[in-house]
């Protein structure tokens, strides 16, 4: 089913969230991450507390194998071993939606996980999949991309969350505030 993606602010978004047992509970769960990723144009993963749960697991799209319609479930996600090569990356979170900044991940990551059917994987992840498996992580830690920010930037992305308030039509792109148009007629 189709969930509401949970918006900067909500403090399930803050939370260290808890292990993820093999229950119909859980069957759930990855049905609705799988259902509401694949509804969201440009989303790249989601987690468990991103649609309100208190769960340790989370959906990617599967770039890994560079099948981007297929979904990737990792239940119970640890990183192992990570390298010390970094990639910078521009990096974004549907749950705080128009903020776009560059972050630090690690080029490669070791990790170790359950699958959908709830199957012991350990792999290399890298590339985008890996950017993407360490950010999604970082939401079961309560952790978000903008805590990876520098003490600047932070009081910027904090002044512009204000100014949104205000002025629902813009973003924030690498330091810069933009406006956007959103197109709301729709012709037939």
């Amino acid at each position: 089913m189709k969930r509401d993606i949970v918006k900067y602010g909500d403090e399930i978004l803050r939370k260290v969230c808890k292990n993820t047992v093999n229950d119909e509970v859980a069957k759930n769960i990855i049905e609705d991450l799988k259902d509401t990723l694949a509804l969201v144009e440009n989303g790249a993963g989601l987690a468990a507390p991103q649609i309100g749960i208190d769960s340790r697991v989370f959906a990617t799209r599967n770039y890994r194998d560079d099948k981007h319609d297929e979904i990737l479930i990792f239940i119970n996600p640890k990183i192992e071993e990570f390298s010390k090569e970094t990639v910078v990356i521009p990096d974004g979170c549907l749950s705080i939606p128009n903020i776009f900044s560059k972050t630090k991940r690690h080029s490669f990551v070791k990790v170790s996980y359950l699958d959908e059917n709830f199957n012991e994987i350990k792999e290399e992840l890298s590339g985008f999949q890996s950017v993407v498996f360490q950010h999604e992580l970082d939401h079961l830690n309560g952790v978000l991309f903008i805590d990876l920010l520098s003490e600047e930037e932070k009081l910027n992305v904090e002044s512009f969350l204000e100014r949104k308030k205000t002025e629902p039509n813009i973003a924030y792109i690498e330091g810069k505030v933009v406006e956007i148009n959103l197109k709301t007629d729709v012709k037939a």
